[in-house]
């Protein structure tokens, strides 16, 4: 009866592991796609070491509230387009803030012309 009990405890743990990793996007890939978003984004919008540095910060931290928000309400498509348009503004103004005058058109241009530039997981799918 215990090692029923502690086997059926092991199973549930196991499980629970699983679907974890399933919906957690591996640390690796979200590096991956913060390092690629800030590569391209510098290139284009001509960013010195230190705003590369503060970019880099602000984008891991978009595409980790991006992917909770998609992980959150993904049966909930209204409220997570909501959301995702909510985080977008937010890190808009905090991109101005580092940004100068110059950089900031060239984010505009970019911007629209870069239907990647968020990286977002929903939009891989």
């Amino acid at each position: 009866m215990k090692k029923l009990f502690l086997s059926a405890i092991a199973v549930m743990a196991l499980s629970t592991v699983t679907t974890f990793a399933q919906t957690a996007p591996a640390p690796q890939d979200l590096e991956s796609r913060v390092a690629s978003v800030t590569r391209d984004m510098s290139v284009k919008l001509g960013l010195n070491e230190s705003d590369y540095i503060k970019v880099k910060n602000l984008n891991r931290e978009k595409l980790v509230k991006a992917d909770e928000i998609a992980n959150t309400y993904k049966n909930d498509a209204s409220m997570r387009n909501s959301k995702l348009a909510e985080l977008q503004t937010t890190y808009d103004n905090q991109l101005s803030s580092i940004l100068n005058s110059k950089q900031k058109e060239a984010y505009a241009s970019y911007k629209t012309s870069n239907s990647s530039y968020t990286a977002l997981e929903e939009e891989k799918k």
